[in-house]
């Protein structure tokens, strides 16, 4: 009876296993996905984001707006929309896997309590909170250990550490200077002035035309200005605006204008800069400044600014005044040595060698082939 039994039981595992390997090759390793949602909540009803850093006493606050969203700490600057817009999607978009843990103590383990965590994200609306995460270390490449507020269990989630920044510099819209560098039809600072025409751009107070090259470096650092952060809305003076290092006026075809003011800020290798119409001050780094700090006449007609500054700088050659008649007949005669003559100077030893004659060169030819036979001659008679 245990033989039948047997095979049964055999033939059972068989088939389990034929199944496993049929539905379960495709799937990958990972936490297992389910159908209801992570977080319930209707994304237009989402006005505000906040985001809280654990280690520094920092929160961010993202607002929505008739225009879009925007950075209440940084004067209501505008924010990067699309950015916003994505992470609230994929947050809504998430689904609820199995949990890897719904313990107190792995809690604390992966950083996700109410004292001890990342980042803690609330999505509020016009009636108040209606998500809110704890997010801790990461288990891997772009994923965190994840808990919902007011639940005990632990997900694992792709979510990236740049996308739950508290830093509102990671988060401002920096297209704000940007322009587009088929309208300028006029470029000055103090010192020059560039305006376009129909044969192209030309350099006032000059008949040269300006090095194409340059122009277009100009033109391209103008169009595709960036920066690093926002100051502001208010001037202060470690901005170094004071001491402007560069002023630029730019005139559109449109019948736009803009006006900058670019000055060292104290202490760093930045820079502020100031648009006339705009009201926030803007921090660039070197790399956002590019060609503009090298800005003169000198580049702009290809030429090098050492180069321009060491002709500018160099003192003519001072001729010397005629010698007194005295010191003429010394020159002259340093100039001709051989028409001085005196008793106690030593005529130079004549070292100059003489080629020597060519028969004495050939006498010499023939005395060594007659040595040569001399020597062939002895060795003859010692054998």
């Amino acid at each position: 009876m245990q033989a039948p039994m047997v095979i049964i039981l055999g033939v059972t595992l068989a088939i389990q296993l034929f199944l496993v390997a049929m539905f379960g090759a495709d799937r990958s390793i990972g936490p297992a996905q389910t159908d209801s949602a992570l977080l319930a909540f209707d994304t237009e009803a989402v006005t505000s984001i906040e985001i809280r850093a654990n280690d520094a006493d920092q929160t961010l606050i993202l607002t929505r707006t008739d225009d879009g969203w925007s950075l209440p700490d940084l004067g209501g600057f505008p924010a990067d929309a699309s950015r916003i817009d994505q992470l609230v999607d994929s947050l809504s978009d998430m689904n609820r896997p199995l949990p890897v843990s719904t313990s107190a103590g792995s809690q604390k383990r992966f950083k996700v309590t109410d004292d001890s965590f990342e980042r803690r994200l609330s999505l509020r609306g016009d009636e108040g909170e209606l998500a809110s995460l704890f997010i801790g270390d990461s288990p891997g490449f772009r994923r965190r250990f994840v808990r919902v507020v007011g639940e005990d269990a632990v997900y694992d989630l792709r979510l990236a550490s740049f996308d739950l920044s508290a830093n509102p510099d990671d988060w401002i819209d920096t297209n704000r200077l940007q322009l587009d560098s088929a309208k300028l039809e006029r470029i000055a600072s103090d010192d020059w002035v560039l305006v376009k025409n129909a044969d192209g751009w030309r350099l006032e107070g000059s008949d040269q035309a300006p090095d194409a090259a340059a122009v277009d470096d100009l033109l391209a650092s103008l169009s595709s200005l960036g920066y690093r952060g926002v100051l502001g809305s208010e001037e202060k003076p470690e901005y170094g605006l004071a001491a402007t290092e560069l002023r630029l006026d730019l005139s559109l075809t449109d019948g736009g204008s803009r006006s900058y003011r670019i000055g060292r800020i104290q202490d760093t290798e930045d820079y502020a800069l100031k648009e006339a119409s705009d009201p926030y001050y803007y921090r660039l780094a070197a790399f956002d400044i590019g060609t503009l700090q090298d800005l003169s006449r000198a580049t702009l007609l290809g030429q090098s600014q050492s180069v321009t500054d060491a002709a500018t700088n160099q003192s003519p050659v001072a001729l010397p005044d005629e010698p007194p008649a005295d010191q003429q007949g010394k020159a002259s005669a340093a100039v001709n040595p051989a028409t001085e003559t005196s008793k106690d100077v030593v005529p130079e030893a004549k070292t100059t060698l003489e080629p020597l004659p060519a028969h004495n060169a050939l006498s010499g030819q023939d005395q060594a082939r007659d040595d040569q036979a001399g020597d062939d001659q002895e060795r003859d008679g010692m054998r």
